[in-house]
């Protein structure tokens, strides 16, 4: 695995790039434990609970901010480069940086359809 953050604890392109590339196979509540482990400070920008989302199905409600720091929001412009995630399970954002998103308990955690990507 690569680094996730650089030695001013920023995250790294790599980790960036990770992040904007995943592969939908993988799941997307896969994703957003990655994108956690990158997360500054978690223990109070990172909330989860679950819920049954709009279409009564089971779903972990994600509630982060970036708590203004540039790190964090660079990943949020990575999340937001992976089209796939972004336009699926974004919920809302505020002013202020606080983002929500909901990932169904389903077991593959990906709209249905063709999605095919080409790997690298």
């Amino acid at each position: 695995m690569e680094d996730l953050l650089d030695d001013d604890g920023y995250p790294t392109d790599e980790y960036l790039e990770s992040i904007e590339k995943w592969n939908y196979k993988l799941g997307f509540g896969e994703l957003m434990k990655h994108v956690r482990q990158g997360w500054w400070c978690g223990s109070s920008l990172w909330d989860e609970v679950d819920i049954l989302d709009d279409f009564d199905k089971v779903a972990t409600q994600y509630r982060i901010s970036t708590g203004g720091w540039s790190g964090n929001e660079d990943i949020i412009g990575a999340m937001q480069n992976n089209a796939l995630f972004w336009i699926s399970y974004w919920v809302q954002s505020r002013r202020g940086g606080h983002y929500i998103f909901e990932v169904r308990h389903d077991s593959k955690n990906y709209p249905s359809g063709d999605w095919s990507q080409s790997s690298s």
